[in-house]
């Protein structure tokens, strides 16, 4: 069980398949016009909106156990493999990148989240149908906890620690892992450039 910073009863993760039902909701109510015709928009913005409007029913406890199940996903995401993948796509290879990228990985629903977990390189396919995506904006967290701070007037107390504090799998110190997923890399390249032509205009 997971305890209850609201001061109840310990609070069980959400049911897994109602979690997803109310992320795809939410994504299905991005505004596609919206997103067609407004300069500089892109689908995370737009989420969060309809995040919001989804998650917004949910009482602080309801929240919380929202969050519990985001954090067992993130916890099935811990993996090396993703960890290199993030970093080679443009994450600095921090704790605090990784978590925002599993994060965002949630919030593209289970099929593209089972899709990156079976193949990491799946991801060029996932942002090259929306370029503007960030891959490391992890709205769905920030709706949550502006959220659960609404209904609980406090802030969302902190996940329960990971079941495994480092990533699972083979890690491979000293290894280049842009030759380990060229197609990432490139895409990485293109993102970054993308994101200095952004800031120069």
């Amino acid at each position: 069980m997971n305890r209850d910073e609201t001061g109840g009863e310990p609070v069980e993760p959400m049911e897994e398949d109602r979690a997803w039902r109310l992320i795809l909701v939410a994504r299905m109510r991005v505004d596609p016009v919206r997103l067609r015709d407004e300069p500089g928009a892109n689908a995370e913005e737009l989420l969060a909106g309809t995040l919001r409007h989804v998650l917004s029913p949910l009482d602080a406890r309801e929240l919380l156990a929202f969050e519990h199940r985001c954090h067992r996903l993130r916890d099935d995401a811990n993996r090396w493999d993703l960890r290199d993948a993030a970093t080679v796509l443009g994450g600095d290879g921090s704790d605090e990148a990784f978590h925002a990228f599993r994060t965002w990985l949630i919030g593209r629903g289970p099929v593209d989240y089972q899709a990156v977990l079976a193949d990491p390189q799946a991801l060029v396919d996932i942002l090259r149908r929306d370029p503007r995506v960030p891959p490391f904006e992890p709205v769905l967290g920030h709706v949550v906890a502006e959220l659960f701070l609404e209904q609980a007037d406090e802030d969302l107390p902190p996940p329960p620690e990971e079941s495994r504090r480092e990533p699972a799998g083979e890690h491979r110190e000293g290894v280049d892992f842009r030759t380990r997923y060229p197609r990432l890399a490139a895409l990485g390249e293109e993102l970054t450039a993308r994101s200095a032509e952004g800031d120069e205009s």
